[in-house]
């Protein structure tokens, strides 16, 4: 588990001076800066967690929809000074993987493996839950298009095929923003608690594409889901 963690001197001098005066405690807590958090709310972190799909579809249609699926319990974070937060933020990608590739297709029983694949309508459909609380909620991309390419030198025929975009880099899904109650609720979840208390992430990942050029149907595909950029805004008193 990573800590993290608002230890300094200066907070300690404001939490001693300004105590007993909410306007001047609640205008501090607005100007601290925000403390990241390397493991990600959702236990995936920036180095993020396989998941496995299939697009469907059928012969002869221009789109196919794509879903991933995944289960993870992961233990409480170490929360070290911070006990409270106002807000949550967190970047959700497709992470590069396997040699740079955004995502891997499993040609299955399809004659072909497509030449490339355009992707659309991108959207992750999260629950979060613990022993006390169950949360759930969805983020999207809407309607931006992102290109994949296959990989030059691996055949139409072949039994699996990685994609890339160009420039290389991860795939955004969605950002995922939380503020007042539900940020406080989500971090009273994964910070560390005696008992602690695992918590469990389900996360369903769906996505478009659109290719006229091949049946979809029944390929199956690879993709490296992760958090990047993750933060929280402390409330020290």
């Amino acid at each position: 588990m990573t800590p993290f963690y608002v230890r300094t001197a200066f907070a300690v001098l404001l939490v001693l001076t300004f105590s007993g005066c909410d306007a001047l405690n609640d205008a501090i807590n607005d100007a601290l800066p925000e403390v990241g958090i390397a493991d990600g709310i959702f236990g995936l972190g920036p180095d993020g967690t396989e998941m496995q799909g299939s697009f469907g579809g059928g012969a002869g249609k221009a789109a196919a929809v794509g879903t991933f699926s995944l289960t993870k319990t992961f233990d409480d974070l170490d929360s070290g000074d911070i006990s409270e937060v106002s807000s949550i933020s967190s970047s959700i990608q497709m992470l590069l993987y396997s040699g740079n590739a955004n995502i891997e297709l499993e040609r299955g029983e399809a004659a072909r493996l497509p030449n490339s694949l355009t992707l659309t309508n991108l959207s992750l459909t999260w629950s979060l839950s613990d022993a006390n609380t169950n949360l759930s909620g969805q983020i999207s991309r809407g309607n931006t298009q992102v290109l994949l390419t296959r990989w030059e030198g691996c055949s139409a025929t072949a039994a699996s095929c990685p994609y890339s975009g160009n420039p290389l880099a991860g795939v955004l899904i969605g950002h995922f923003e939380s503020a007042g109650a539900q940020a406080a609720q989500i971090f009273g979840m994964i910070a560390q608690s005696t008992p602690a208390t695992p918590n469990t992430v389900q996360f369903t990942v769906t996505m478009t594409v659109s290719n006229s050029e091949l049946e979809m149907a029944g390929i199956g595909a690879r993709i490296r889901v992760g958090e990047i950029d993750t933060t929280v805004q402390p409330i020290l008193f």
